[in-house]
């Protein structure tokens, strides 16, 4: 690959991500439906760049995407907000996922006439199971700028998709164990998940608390503590995949993140004389550019790679329609039981749009040699492109309907 055309790329992405956000006031169409254009044109388009270069770069740019998603997952978590939104979001996310997969792994076996096997479509439909952080918080910030108040279900929908980027990644990698090793007890599955949750946690916890206290001590001889901080989230994912259990580093990162954007509040919960303080709005601020410039790059990354046929287009659009049928009803079982407005119950009906997590994962049964993973980021492609207009064209006509 000639690294002129590379460079290119990567400035002419930047810029089109950037762009992107003011053609979304005007046209409502998110950012990531140019990206994903663009990789297009690209890619299979105009054979600019080679799907297969690019293909063979899926292992490390789904390893840095999975551990800055989960990462930024962590510090933008307020811990106390979290225990007190905790369990509608749970609650939301559980009825819509497991349905979801459920559903979406039998229909697929149906339509493909057993082509795909009903543990390939649940391992798809653990995939898109879940809701994007990133889609969700720029499509409700364009649906507030109509002048309506949806602070309420803002915290639901932020907070559910944020739990269900590890929810969706771990049971993926659950049924990837599944596949790979067929003869797999499946309460020795579930014990294996376990273990490398709790590794994960327990990793990240120790780096992350360690950093704190060091960043709190050193404060004013630590200049570039950010860059700092992501050296060592890389270390500590690496730490947990190599002396940890597989799998483990994605949840390390999510907890190294969660123990720096609340530091003072664990402080407080441990007791410390010393309360251990990191400047979380710095923090969060400078991971923004980052998230940005990987959201950015792995969207056209995708759509250079993918390969658009006929049977995924009708995959695609199969799992599409199982996800917002059970959206809907989820949305109404889920309004009477916490007594919400009609306008907060039709907002959780149509936003859930998948995202970068979703195109992240889609590249793990590759990574893992699963036969047949081009199945999942090209029928994810389509999946992607349907829940995000979906979430915003629909999301902004009901709302003026309410408003009406």
């Amino acid at each position: 690959m000639d690294p002129l055309s590379l460079l290119g790329l990567v400035s002419v992405t930047v810029f089109l991500g950037f762009t992107g956000m003011y053609f979304y006031k005007k046209t409502r169409i998110p950012d990531v439906i140019w990206l994903l254009i663009f990789g297009i044109l690209m890619g299979p388009g105009l054979h600019v760049y080679s799907q297969s270069t690019f293909a063979s770069l899926s292992p490390i740019m789904s390893a840095i995407a999975l551990t800055i998603i989960l990462f930024e997952a962590g510090i933008t978590i307020d811990i106390y907000s979290f225990i007190r939104t905790l369990p509608k979001s749970l609650l939301l996310s559980t009825m819509t996922f497991i349905p979801s997969v459920t559903l979406i792994g039998i229909s697929l076996h149906l339509i493909s006439s057993g082509g795909i096997s009903i543990l390939h479509g649940l391992l798809l439909g653990s995939i898109v199971g879940g809701t994007s952080t990133v889609s969700i918080i720029a499509i409700l910030a364009n649906l507030e700028m109509l002048g309506v108040d949806i602070e309420n279900v803002k915290r639901i929908l932020t907070l559910e998709s944020v739990i269900s980027d590890p929810l969706c990644i771990v049971t993926a990698i659950m049924i990837i164990k599944f596949m790979t090793v067929p003869a797999l007890p499946p309460l020795e599955g579930v014990g294996d998940i376990v273990k490398t949750i709790s590794t994960g946690f327990l990793i990240g916890f120790i780096a992350g608390f360690a950093w704190i206290f060091i960043l709190s001590r050193f404060r004013k001889m630590i200049k570039y503590d950010y860059i700092l901080s992501i050296a060592l989230l890389f270390i500590t994912y690496v730490f947990a995949e190599v002396f940890g259990v597989e799998g483990s580093g994605i949840m390390a990162a999510l907890m190294f993140g969660l123990v720096l954007g609340n530091s003072t509040s664990i402080s407080k919960m441990l007791m410390l004389k010393e309360e251990l303080e990191v400047d979380r709005e710095k923090l969060v601020e400078f991971h923004e550019e980052i998230t940005f410039l990987i959201k950015s790059f792995f969207f056209v990354f995708l759509g250079i790679i993918v390969q658009v046929g006929l049977e995924y287009v009708i995959y695609g659009i199969t799992a599409f329609i199982i996800i917002q049928c059970v959206r809907w009803i989820v949305s109404i079982v889920f309004s009477r039981i916490f007594s919400l407005t009609k306008l907060e119950k039709d907002v959780i009906g149509v936003v859930c749009p998948n995202g970068l997590a979703a195109a992240v994962i889609s590249q793990l049964p590759l990574i893992y040699g699963i036969p047949g993973a081009e199945l999942y980021p090209n029928t994810v492609f389509i999946i992607i492109i349907g829940t995000v207009l979906w979430a915003s064209f629909v999301g902004s006509y009901f709302i003026k309907k309410n408003i009406t």
